[in-house]
């Protein structure tokens, strides 16, 4: 009899731990805001469906059989390149009336295609808002850089959002949900740290420019490119082609993350060809990045027809192969002797660097800081800076050496002038003993 009262106790204590842990799930599955709440990140708050198919609406998604297949989103999403619709659920609630009502949802990257918010308001009307590339920014409810929707809490009850996201370029996903006071200090922040990075790109274009008056050499062409196709890159990837340049071409918005890293690989191959003199240093790296360089003019070709979902996987791996070569390639041309390919070589590192922060932000193995958010900025930046020096020094080390074959070429004139000038005298010496000798001759005769 103890035993089976003991069974009966535990059986009881299970069971109890079972429904305290699944209401203490569902407590968790409802983000809470309150009077101090004003920025927060919805990392992990989210649950997540994904539509294969791609064509499902709200009224399919909301029907049980698919609710079940709602699960927790464990940090990003992070889906990559993919034909499925992914469904985004939401659970807000505020704790009081005191709390805020008002709430900016902000949504990052800027290159997703097609993004919807879904909330029911106090009427039981679905309010529908959209966002995305394929949306001009003048027809978005808000103009805004990033993705961002107004999110209205009329009461105290749980309002359940659901957001569709679908895009042909790489999908992952960050959400954070501010005040209006907070967004207001975040975006004035960014602003500014973006302002210093598009001044000092314009600065070293400019600064450029302003070198190719004095010397016309390819390479300085090719770093005009590049520095060009870098800052276009970044205005793309932050969303300001869209809202300052093109807020009315969405097929431009929508295409121009894709083609403009075809275009940094092409014009940094280029650059290292020409300004490295791999031709002559390095021929099979030579033969190397001449391939890359097709390959690149092939797949933006491609990208610009519209096969760019076929050929995405392709170009991540052209690029990562040209990222590979740069150090081992600068490397071993400045060892031979030429001194500019230690600072590529270094400039090349910062860049990767920097760049490698952001797919590890993204999947969730860094934190979100402004050193993984401007990693691509800083490490761009620093990078254009530094090739800006290693050409400053190329175009001293042209000069030294042009200098010096005008000292060299200078010396030689001076010695053949001097030779020729003791020819010269003695010619005229033995001349003179040779009028003096005939003039002698005709006295005697």
């Amino acid at each position: 009899m103890f035993f089976l009262s003991l069974q009966r106790w535990l059986f009881c204590l299970v069971g109890l731990s079972f429904f305290l842990l699944q209401a203490m799930t569902a407590q968790a599955a409802t983000l809470q805001l309150n009077e101090k709440t004003n920025k927060i990140s919805l990392n992990s708050h989210f649950q997540i469906f994904e539509d294969k198919s791609g064509t499902l609406d709200l009224s399919q998604v909301s029907a049980p059989q698919h609710q079940q297949q709602f699960a927790d989103l464990r940090g990003t999403l992070n889906a990559g390149y993919t034909h499925s619709a992914f469904w985004l659920k939401l659970d807000l609630q505020r704790l009081s009336d005191t709390t805020k009502r008002d709430w900016l949802l902000e949504m990052t990257p800027a290159m997703l295609d097609d993004i919807r918010l879904y909330q029911t308001d106090s009427s039981g009307q679905i309010q529908i808002q959209r966002a995305g590339d394929h949306l001009a920014f003048n027809q978005q409810v808000v103009r805004h850089h990033y993705p961002l929707f107004q999110i209205h809490l009329d009461d105290t009850q749980a309002h359940t959002l659901y957001i569709r996201i679908q895009s042909s370029s790489a999908l992952f996903f960050r959400a954070t949900l501010f005040d209006q006071k907070s967004f207001s200090e975040d975006s004035n922040y960014l602003s500014g740290m973006l302002s210093i990075y598009y001044g000092m790109m314009l600065a070293m274009i400019i600064y450029n420019c302003l070198l190719m008056i004095g010397d016309r050499d390819l390479s300085m062409r090719h770093y005009l490119l590049l520095s060009i196709s870098t800052l276009i890159a970044g205005m793309s990837v932050n969303g300001h082609v869209g809202l300052y340049i093109a807020p009315d071409w969405p097929w431009l918005v929508d295409i121009l993350p894709a083609v403009m890293p075809q275009m940094i690989v092409l014009s940094s191959s280029m650059f290292m060809c020409s300004f490295l003199k791999l031709k002559s240093t390095l021929p099979r790296a030579y033969i190397v990045f001449r391939s890359i360089q097709v390959g690149a003019l092939l797949l933006l070709i491609a990208i610009v027809v519209g096969y760019q979902p076929q050929v995405a996987g392709i170009a991540q791996f052209l690029g990562l192969i040209q990222i590979c070569l740069y150090g081992p390639v600068s490397l071993m041309v400045a060892v031979r002797g030429y001194a500019p390919g230690y600072i590529v070589m270094l400039a090349s590192g910062i860049w990767m660097s920097g760049t490698a922060l952001i797919p590890l932000r993204n999947l969730g193995l860094l934190e979100s800081t402004w050193v993984t958010d401007f990693g691509f900025q800083i490490g761009s930046a620093i990078d254009v800076i530094l090739l800006a020096l290693a050409q400053a020094y190329r175009i001293r080390l042209i000069q030294k050496e042009s200098h010096m074959t005008q000292q060299q070429l200078l010396r030689i004139s001076q010695q053949a002038e001097s030779e020729l000038d003791a020819k010269v005298k003695r010619r005229t010496a033995e001349l003179d003993q040779l009028i003096q000798r005939l003039e002698k001759s005709d006295k005697e005769k």
